[in-house]
């Protein structure tokens, strides 16, 4: 015997096995991006449509399955079309120096900290990385050099989802800063690759995370609202369609099925 809950879970189970092999939306062809689509279930309708006018209005952005639970039972379930191919946007990759210069002219009057424990972090845009100390008296006690812009800085655009990623990917803007403190582990100079990522959701740049992947190698996010003027660095905004389902009437929404022949 299934539970309620069970029964709503092999419908549910079969519908994301429609949608999935009915909605053709790629997540980027070229570098052009189509709107990323989620599906939401509800099974709590309290209303069905009365009449067959209005189920052919349901119809017009919405294909009907008649899905059968274990028990029997059968359920209407709307399924809405995906939008267009007009809603698609194009995501031109700029060149560096477009980048650089958008960088700078949001960076490079002031510097970005950000303090995490012990240590302070101090981003300067087109100078160094920094990590230090300070006491009580803000008297720095211990500092570090994590890197330090020079002729060899780069930059490149990474991360940037093809046709065929399995993976979900936010592009990023990367550059590498050289040249910092001897490490005493390695013998070498320390580094850090600053990754710029655009956030829709700051009125100003952050240092949002710092990682040590490998001994005095840093990579450290530094969230801007200044990357966003590119849209191949924008994240990729998510659309929540409904699937209403209702209990099964037969007398009308069957009539209504054999009607709609059009593919999702």
């Amino acid at each position: 015997m299934y539970t309620y809950s069970q029964h709503k879970l092999l419908i549910i189970k079969a519908l994301i096995t429609i949608t999935l092999v009915t909605d053709v939306y790629g997540t980027y062809i070229g570098y052009k991006d189509k709107p990323e689509h989620q599906y939401s279930i509800n099974f709590d309708n309290a209303f069905y449509p009365s009449s067959s006018t209005a189920k052919s209005q349901l119809l017009e952005n919405a294909v009907l399955h008649i899905m059968t639970d274990s028990s029997g039972q059968k359920y209407d379930c709307y399924i809405p079309k995906p939008p267009q191919e007009g809603d698609v946007e194009e995501r031109r990759v700029p060149f560096i120096a477009e980048i650089r210069d958008v960088l700078h002219q949001s960076l490079s009057s002031h510097c970005v900290l950000r303090l995490a424990g012990w240590w302070t972090y101090e981003f300067c845009y087109g100078k160094h990385m920094k990590q230090f100390h300070q006491d009580k008296h803000e008297t720095t006690e211990q500092s570090f050099l994590l890197g330090v812009a020079t002729d060899s800085t780069g930059g490149q655009v990474k991360d940037i989802p093809t046709d065929d990623n399995s993976i979900k990917t936010t592009p990023y803007f990367s550059e590498q800063y050289t040249d910092g403190t001897p490490c005493d582990l390695t013998g070498t100079s320390r580094s850090t690759e600053m990754r710029y990522y655009c956030s829709l959701d700051l009125k100003n740049e952050a240092i949002v995370d710092i990682a040590e992947p490998a001994s005095c190698h840093y990579t450290v996010s530094i969230h801007t609202p200044s990357l966003c003027v590119f849209n191949v660095f924008k994240p990729k905004q998510s659309t929540v369609l409904p699937i209403n389902c209702y209990a099964h009437l037969p007398d009308l929404s069957e009539q209504l099925y054999m009607m709609d022949d059009s593919p999702l």
